[in-house]
């Protein structure tokens, strides 16, 4: 048998601006409710948190921010195209980079606009420190020391192991297919970050 759906009060006018403030703000009870009710600026600390709680606590206003964030996630995703296989992907290249990429076969520091999208990921910042010295002939000479710093590889990595599920994996063996993981397969495009170790 079916549930009738609870019909839920209307929002008020006051109510609507406080969500929508709310939303606006950060989402900041207390302060959205200082912002709509000029008023509560007199009032202590914790009667604004009070007074903002029990607001906040009202079914149709719980209900009419939950779409609110909803909305705000699909528009967010849509424009900066966020999706679980693109976090996934960006956590792969750095868990999965190689500080060779970044140089050239005589060593010499790949400039960043001509580095790879995978290899350009990994990378956390570039600092170029300049110094200067006489050189034997008397004329100044300019040196520039690069200081790279990678992004934390094995932070991507216990990540992409959580989200495998690699730590709560039991080893099991199959009457077929022999021994198998528990844990979610790597995707194919994964697979293929991963380096072999072959030159």
């Amino acid at each position: 048998m079916e549930k009738t759906p609870i019909k839920l009060p209307k929002l008020t006018d006051f109510e609507l601006l406080l969500c929508n403030e709310y939303m606006a703000n950060g989402c900041n009870q207390s302060n959205a409710l200082r912002t709509c009710r000029p008023s509560t600026q007199k009032w202590s600390n914790a009667a604004v948190w009070g007074r903002a709680s029990e607001m906040f606590s009202k079914p149709q206003v719980k209900a009419y921010i939950a779409e609110l964030k909803e909305r705000a996630k699909e528009i967010a995703d849509a424009k900066l195209d966020i999706s679980i296989e693109r976090v996934l992907r960006e956590f792969a290249r750095v868990a999965f980079s190689d500080i060779r990429t970044i140089f050239t076969k005589d060593g010499q520091l790949v400039s960043p606009t001509s580095m790879d999208v995978d290899t350009a990921a990994a990378v956390g910042s570039i600092e170029v420190v300049t110094s200067s010295h006489m050189g034997a002939d008397g004329v100044a000479e300019i040196e520039y020391t690069h200081k790279i710093k990678l992004n934390d590889k094995l932070r991507a990595l216990e990540n992409l192991g959580k989200y495998l599920k690699i730590y709560e994996a039991q080893e099991e063996k199959g009457p077929q297919d022999g021994y198998q993981y528990k844990g979610a397969r790597l995707p194919a495009w994964m697979e293929e970050m991963i380096p072999s170790g072959k030159e």
